[in-house]
This record gives C-alpha cells, sequence and structure tokens, in this order.
C-alpha cells in the first residue's frame, strides 16, 4: 500500500521559491504542497491557482496551525529563526532555507528546540544533493586523489539574481555574499571534504555583495572561496580540487560538469566563462533539488534526523559570521564551536 504523501505548507514564495522549489516539488510524488503563505497575497493566490486545491493563509502562524505534517520555511534571512522556532514549537516538520539565522546565537535556539521536537528538521543546502558534488565526495574521501592540498570554488550569480532589491539591498538582512551565498559554499567544503573550517580571512567590496575568502581547514587543506561579482558578471558555480595524485574539477550548473585529470595546477578563474554555459539546463543542477526534497520525506518516513541538519546549517553561518568579521577586522578570524559531524545525503 501506498503511503500518503507528506503535506506540506510554504512560508514565503520568493524567487528562489518559484525558481528551484516548486519546480522540484511537482516532480516530487512523496510531498504534496496542500498551504502557502506570504506577505504578498496576490503572488500567493496566483501561485496556489497554479497548483490546484491549495489554501492561501493570511500569516504564518495560521498556516501553521493548520492540517498539514512538515513546513517549508523560505521567507527572508532575518525572519528565519522566528518563524522556525514557531514550527518546531508546534510539532511540524520544518525545512529551513539558508543561512538558517543571521546570529549564532539564534542559531543555537533552532539547535536546541529541534533536538526537543520529535521532528525532522533540515537545512536547505541543496548541493549536498548534487550527484556530482556525491561524485566529488566520494572521490576524495575514498583517498584516490591522494592527499588533497588546496580548495578554490566560485559562486557568481550577478546575472541571475538583483543584488540591490528589496531584503538584498540592506545591510544585516542576509543579501551580504557571504551569507547568501558563501553558506553554500562553507557546507560543500564540510561535505566534499569532510573537514572543519576553521579560521578564515576575508574582504569584501563596500556593499558587501562580492567577497573573497580564504580558509583554513582541519587537516591543513587551504581554501579560497570566490563570490558574487569579486571575479566578474559571468555566472558560474564551481570547485576545483588540488590533490597529490589528481585534479579535479567540477561545474554544478553543467549535468556532465566533473573532470579529473592528474596533478597540476589549471587557476578556476580561467574556466569561469565556460561554465557559465547552460547554466540550469540538464539534469544535475534542477535535480539537486527534487533529491534534497526526495531526501527531507525520507526522512520523515523513516524517523530520521534528516541531512543537512540544523546543526551543519548553524556551522556554515558560523564560517559566514567569522568571515565578515575578518573582512571588518583585516585580520584572520577562529570559526565559533561546537561544530556538528558531517553526513551524507543518500544518493537515491
Amino acid at each position: 500500500m501506498t503511503a500518503a504523501p507528506l503535506r506540506l505548507g510554504v512560508i514565503g514564495l520568493g524567487s528562489a521559491f518559484e525558481r528551484f522549489h516548486l519546480p522540484a516539488l511537482e516532480r516530487v510524488a512523496e510531498i504534496e504542497i496542500v498551504a502557502l503563505a506570504d506577505a504578498d497575497p496576490e503572488r500567493c493566490r496566483r501561485i496556489a491557482a497554479n497548483l490546484g486545491a491549495v489554501r492561501c493563509h493570511a500569516d504564518a502562524s495560521s498556516l501553521i496551525a493548520s492540517e498539514l505534517d512538515a513546513v517549508a520555511v523560505c521567507v527572508p534571512p532575518a525572519d528565519h529563526a522566528a518563524v522556525s522556532l514557531e514550527v518546531l514549537r508546534a510539532g511540524r516538520h520544518l525545512f529551513l532555507e539558508k543561512p538558517i539565522a543571521l546570529s549564532i546565537e539564534e542559531a543555537n535556539r533552532l539547535v536546541e528546540a529541534s533536538r526537543r521536537a520529535p521532528v525532522v528538521a533540515m537545512t536547505g543546502f541543496n548541493l549536498r544533493g548534487h550527484l556530482l558534488a556525491q561524485d566529488a565526495r566520494r572521490r576524495v574521501q575514498s583517498g584516490r586523489l591522494g592527499l588533497v592540498r588546496s580548495v578554490h570554488t566560485i559562486f557568481t550569480q550577478t546575472a541571475a539574481k538583483p543584488r540591490a532589491t528589496h531584503w538584498r539591498g540592506r545591510p544585516g538582512q542576509g543579501g551580504e555574499a557571504l551569507l547568501d551565498l558563501g553558506v553554500h559554499h562553507f557546507d560543500l567544503l564540510r561535505f566534499v571534504l569532510g573537514s572543519e573550517i576553521e579560521e578564515l580571512s576575508a574582504e569584501t567590496s563596500p556593499d558587501g555583495t562580492s567577497a573573497r575568502v580564504q580558509a583554513r581547514l582541519s587537516g591543513g587543506v587551504d581554501a579560497r572561496i570566490d563570490l558574487a561579482g569579486s571575479l566578474g558578471p559571468a555566472d558560474a558555480n564551481a570547485m576545483e580540487i588540488e590533490a597529490e595524485e589528481a585534479h579535479l574539477s567540477v561545474s554544478f550548473y553543467r549535468a556532465f560538469g566533473l573532470r579529473q585529470r592528474p596533478g597540476g595546477i589549471r587557476r578556476l578563474a580561467r574556466l569561469a566563462p565556460a561554465l557559465a554555459f547552460d547554466r540550469f539546463r540538464g539534469g544535475a543542477f534542477p535535480s539537486s533539488y527534487r533529491r534534497q526534497w526526495r531526501s527531507f520525506a525520507r526522512a520523515v518516513a523513516n524517523g530520521n534526523r534528516g541531512d543537512p541538519t540544523l546543526e551543519d546549517g548553524r556551522a556554515s553561518l558560523a564560517a559566514a559570521i567569522a568571515a565578515l568579521e575578518a573582512a571588518r577586522s583585516r585580520r584572520p578570524v577562529p570559526v565559533a564551536r561546537p561544530i556538528a559531524a558531517v553526513t551524507e545525503v543518500p544518493s537515491r
């Protein structure tokens, strides 16, 4: 007998939900969207009409109190903690977009609430569900590449996502490159390498929409992370790993974007124009959202904790906050602890 779909309510229907989550959820049979809430009633009615028998709620509290199993919190980052705490206290399963909060204190409250509640609480790091990220993780952790010496990642979205509108244009609202984009790649480093970020140096543009980070990871690995407009206007989402025996390059915007070759340095900056081609076409990037939603539904069905956890979200937030402080102080800053161990999203 087939189990009934997980009844999901979504709070916050912005561009990330419409462009990425909604198309993914429409292809995940294990989940059914039953309720929506947004600050813009017209947008809520429009999306609900396209989905069919879905109710629009006037506010988050009304949705959380309705007949559903789980809630996706996709509101602007400044509201993540307050809305998610209400979800957890109501005993609903939680899917929380990144960053999970804007301070470590808020993140700690979320983590503690999730530990007390008998529910699944997951952070929205879709790259963990990306086939190429999982492949890179297996290659690194199998030892086939040899000792990893350095890593370079790039994440720029200047063409796809306007940086000076709504909350992204207001300081302290989570729109800075380090909080909006950087948290994805801080988690990516932890996931692929199985290492923790220990110390960061950073520099940012005056408006915070571009950043360059130097990080020292456990095990002595050096990493560089370039975000937003720091390398030019082309969109890219990629990772390069230099190890003793091989060089691994991954483009997350291409379905066949992983290459391994014998050791030898080839700078990621030279690859950026090629990586910008076919940004969201192919199977790899869109399917990473479908896979994370299936992972969420599976965790609820099996009574697992879910992965990535809110602890993983806190770890990535701690790295972003350390990088912001490093940019302000112009000195290296250690990353706050505690940080939970990294686990892998099931591949199917």
